[in-house]
């Protein structure tokens, strides 16, 4: 895998994301709490069609994970964690960045993990 078409792979069909998930569970004494973590997350989505592609994605990076989306006839390489959303900052970053509103989506995704 080129690490130059990796990046346009990225700026065409990534996604990224930093958001609040609450989990609400109750204890022994019936008291209900709510507990809140953020969640990291990077993915990249192809068709199906492109299983070895995403494969090949995973295996050049050496993490993530793929899944896939049956209904949605789109399998994805997924990371969900800031160790490896670091991982991803320094591919992209040793790689030059992007162009235009990509750069500003990535740039502010990147604030918001450096800031956790």
């Amino acid at each position: 895998m080129d690490k130059r078409y990796l990046m346009g792979l990225i700026e065409g069909e990534g996604s990224f994301g930093v958001y609040y998930k609450e989990t609400k569970y109750t204890k022994k004494n019936n008291e209900v709490k709510i507990h809140k973590s953020l969640q990291v997350n990077f993915s990249l989505g192809m068709s199906l069609r492109d299983k070895e592609m995403v494969s090949s994605i995973k295996e050049f990076l050496g993490f993530g994970r793929i899944y896939l989306s049956e209904k949605r006839k789109t399998i994805y390489y997924r990371i969900s964690s800031k160790k490896d959303a670091k991982k991803i900052i320094q591919f992209i970053d040793g790689c030059g960045g992007f162009l235009g509103f990509k750069n500003k989506q990535y740039i502010e995704w990147k604030n918001k993990i450096n800031n956790l």
